[in-house]
């Protein structure tokens, strides 16, 4: 994919700088993920292939993401509280 992006966004136009590369870079990856069917996902798009992976295993995705201190609470008891 890193390929496939370079050719279409980053080797045909000309940018000044990150800034005006991001619109069309976010453009092209959404009509990359909605309309680019892959032979890996059975000629699904990527978008397609969530969807019928959410369908078929919905008991075991989570629609809630964790928290971002998820897992971090053995790190938290052993740093020692700072003397006041």
């Amino acid at each position: 994919m890193n390929r496939t992006i370079k050719e279409a966004i980053v080797k045909r136009p000309h940018y000044d700088s990150h800034i005006q590369l991001r619109p069309h870079l976010s453009v092209f990856m959404a009509a990359y993920n909605f309309a680019r069917r892959l032979k890996i996902l059975d000629g699904l798009a990527p978008y397609e292939y969530t969807c019928k992976i959410w369908t078929s295993e919905a008991g075991s995705i989570h629609p809630e993401p964790a928290p971002p201190d998820a897992g971090t609470e053995h790190i938290r008891r052993q740093v020692a509280p700072r003397p006041a």
